[in-house]
């Protein structure tokens, strides 16, 4: 709704190549405001976004990107940040295991 109401056309090549049931790390460069809309908008795959971890502080932000999964990144420094990325990397892993 966001990119309709603000005239943009978002343009995709190559969704054809992903495998529906691969792993993948999509990257996005922040080219604009507009990046987090048309990933959502145009990928197939569920996915989760690594968002830096002040943002967990906002009112209602910070709750509903902990409740859907997304994994904070500590970015105050380059250990914090290896670190968050671990930890995202072990409760994922667990996620993934069967009980």
């Amino acid at each position: 709704m966001l990119l309709a109401v603000s005239f943009m056309r978002v343009r995709v090549e190559g969704l054809e190549k992903l495998d529906p049931h691969g792993a993948y790390v999509f990257v996005a460069n922040h080219g604009s405001l507009m990046d987090i809309p048309a990933l959502l908008a145009t990928l197939p795959q569920q996915f989760r976004f690594s968002p830096r971890r002040a943002f967990s502080r906002f009112p209602f932000l910070g709750t509903h990107l902990e409740r859907a999964g997304h994994l904070s990144v500590d970015r105050s420094s380059p250990r914090a940040s290896l670190k968050s990325m671990i930890e995202a990397r072990a409760s994922s892993a667990g996620a993934a295991s069967p009980s």
